[in-house]
């Protein structure tokens, strides 16, 4: 993907980014669902949305760079990590500069961030609730808390023959059929695609990204592909989860997918898994609940415009 004109000092994310990442995201201690590095890679479409970066005193500068309407637009996707106030500063007057505005926007910020942007005259604002998850404390589901897990798990058990397993580049196509079918329910249940491109640019991904950034696992029943996950880490300790699939059409299928993939998450030594927002769909909200989420986690943003 090629820097778009105006922005030559920056660079494109890719794959041999992840070194300099992996440091940045140590530094800053960062929690958020949209700071995981596969998906930031999965993110990006040719011609209509980068991810772009620079460095400046040290400090790592995480750009979106979007076309819509004709019209380009570059905005501050996080704070610089670690955060530098005279750095922040910069970057957004690189924006303003960009854009020929003054309405520059940091898009995703964890609580930690928001004095400091405050600070620098920023009106923030939450946003986003996101769900944060302990896989050890699935090792023991009794209790009542746990009620409607253990129900949905016994539907599953009742499915002779289904597994779960680790993904393999060879399972593309069959992943690829699963979400074709996945789309067509979605869209006449909600009325929408349901992000499969973005599905699909992780499943592209997943052959040349490994554990501990991204890994995966597929469900298999009867022969076939019946749900797929990808998740993977964010830093030491922490990761998100990325995407998950599955067929609807088998009961208490999107509970197991869930409870085994944090578990496999967990085996990866991640203690803590950000599953991201629920998106105002009251059917995830139920899932993600049953799972009993040990926190949540907000979101802010933060702009100088209205």
């Amino acid at each position: 993907m090629k820097t778009p004109a105006g922005l030559d000092d920056l660079h494109v994310l890719g794959v041999a980014d992840l070194p300099r990442y992996r440091r940045a995201m140590e530094e800053g201690a960062r929690l958020g669902f949209g700071y995981g590095f596969a998906g930031l890679l999965a993110s990006q479409r040719i011609d209509r949305r980068l991810v772009l970066l620079d460095e400046d005193q040290g400090a790592l500068c995480v750009y979106r760079w979007s076309r819509r309407d004709r019209k380009n637009r570059l905005e501050l996707l996080f704070p610089p990590l670690p955060h530098d106030p005279a750095v922040l500063t910069r970057c957004l007057q690189r924006i303003d500069d960009y854009n020929r505005d003054h309405r520059g926007r940091v898009l995703k910020l964890d609580a930690g961030d928001v004095a400091a942007l405050e600070g620098a005259g920023l009106r923030v604002r939450p946003r986003k609730q996101q769900y944060l998850y302990a896989p050890a404390v699935y090792r023991d589901l009794a209790g009542g808390r746990f009620r409607t897990l253990r129900r949905q798990l016994r539907r599953v058990a009742e499915l002779d023959g289904l597994r779960a397993r680790p993904y393999a580049p060879a399972d593309e196509p069959a992943c690829l059929d699963l979400l074709a079918g996945w789309r067509r329910h979605h869209r006449a249940n909600h009325g929408t695609r349901g992000g499969v491109g973005g599905c699909r640019r992780i499943l592209r991904l997943a052959a040349s990204l490994a554990a501990p950034e991204l890994l995966g696992e597929v469900i298999e029943f009867g022969g076939r592909v019946v749900g797929f996950a990808f998740g993977g880490r964010l830093r030491a300790g922490h990761g998100v989860f990325i995407e998950a699939r599955c067929d609807a059409g088998l009961p208490g299928l999107s509970y197991y997918q869930r409870h085994h993939f944090l578990l496999t998450l967990g085996g990866q030594g991640i203690e803590t898994v950000n599953d991201g927002p629920d998106v105002g769909r009251a059917g995830l909200a139920q899932l993600k609940n049953s799972l009993r989420p040990v926190a949540m986690h907000t979101e802010y943003r933060a702009g100088r415009g209205p």
